[in-house]
């Protein structure tokens, strides 16, 4: 155990138990989504924002990485409980790229969402 001053106290006797890094949640077993999008969570989770973020260094982008991160809780509840919070999710997304997604001209019948640059 550590104290408030960040001094060992006390050693646990035995083995000292490790904690898994978070890419162990970004596998195929562990974060049931579809290989693109547990590669789009890994990517925002560990860019530079997000390395930002988690050590306290980023004044923006909390929101943007929040919302991934979030969505890939909502896929590992969904595994464990059958709760479909990511059927939720999804509808709440798809209506906000509606939203932010500027009108497209038609551009002679193609169905395709527009690309990123």
């Amino acid at each position: 155990m550590i104290d408030d001053e960040r001094n060992l106290v006390d050693r646990p006797v035995g083995r000292p138990r490790y904690v898994k890094g978070i890419a162990t949640l970004l596998t195929a077993d562990a974060l049931p989504l579809p290989d693109r999008h547990r590669e789009y969570v890994s990517h925002t989770v560990f860019n530079e924002v997000a390395d930002d973020i988690r050590h306290g260094r980023a004044l923006a982008g909390h929101r943007a990485t929040a919302i991934v991160v979030l969505w890939a809780l909502d896929a590992w509840l969904d595994a464990r409980t059958e709760s479909r919070l990511t059927d939720d999710a999804s509808q709440r997304i798809d209506r906000l790229v509606a939203e932010l997604t500027p009108a497209v001209e038609d551009d002679g019948g193609s169905d395709a969402a527009p690309q990123a640059a």
